[in-house]
């Protein structure tokens, strides 16, 4: 995609949900933002915040992502800091290298079964943080992967771990993807109740080159094990 193009798109969107990536550095996850004003070749967009503060980007290669009905906008994006419009923090991106479509079909969860391990960190919502939080709370519980896309996972906890589950939740996920015993970012992103289990849907946070590749080919893997049954 032209980077005209992907401004004429993004001036009719202003306002659309889009996710800051940083794969660096102590600030490294997945931040949650939004269009707010397109000025000079560079996009604004509201101050990522963490724990009710925000998270410095000034001077930082980031990648941005812009879900639109069909397809995911990818772009890797120079920060040049934050303003302010009236109260409100605008974080100033500019566009750098290659604007990427990708079929949204890339993130079409495929089914499976994989038992894997998680450990809670923390959560990463002040506003959302409960009395029942553990102050130590690095323990690792089982869970099951029910399915899998190359932008997060499904799982279900077992009886007895519900009480690891926290909305806006940061884990540690350990699973063997057919390479070996990898460790990966997750960001808890929903919890549901079905019957006496409890599922949630988890975001992938930042991942490396090969575990993407890994991931992917898993992902794959699945899909051709479901179109042979």
């Amino acid at each position: 995609m032209e980077k005209e193009e992907f401004f004429s798109f993004l001036g009719k969107s202003i306002g659309t949900k889009v996710d800051i990536i940083n794969k660096s550095g102590i600030n490294k996850g997945i931040y949650s933002s939004n269009v707010l004003d397109l000025k000079d070749g560079m996009i604004g967009l509201s101050q990522p915040m963490y724990k009710g503060s925000w998270v410095q980007m000034s001077s930082m290669e980031l990648a941005i992502n812009v879900k639109t009905d069909s397809n995911l906008i990818e772009a890797l994006v120079i920060s040049h800091g934050t303003t302010f419009d009236g109260q409100i923090p605008i974080l100033w991106v500019e566009p750098i290298g290659d604007i990427n479509k990708v079929q949204r079909r890339s993130f079409v969860r495929i089914p499976c079964l994989l038992e894997a391990s998680c450990c809670f960190l923390e959560i990463y919502s002040e506003t959302l943080k409960t009395e029942s939080e553990p102050d130590d709370p690095k323990e690792w519980f089982p869970i099951l992967i029910n399915n899998i896309s190359l932008g997060g996972i499904a799982a279900t906890v077992k009886l007895g771990f519900q009480g690891n589950f926290y909305k806006k939740g940061r884990y540690l996920l350990a699973a063997d993807f057919g390479k070996g015993l990898m460790f990966l970012n997750l960001l808890l992103r929903n919890i549901f109740s079905n019957n006496d289990m409890l599922n949630g849907t988890f975001a992938f946070g930042g991942l490396s080159v090969y575990q993407d590749r890994t991931i992917g080919n898993f992902v794959r893997r699945q899909e051709l094990l479901g179109r042979q049954r």
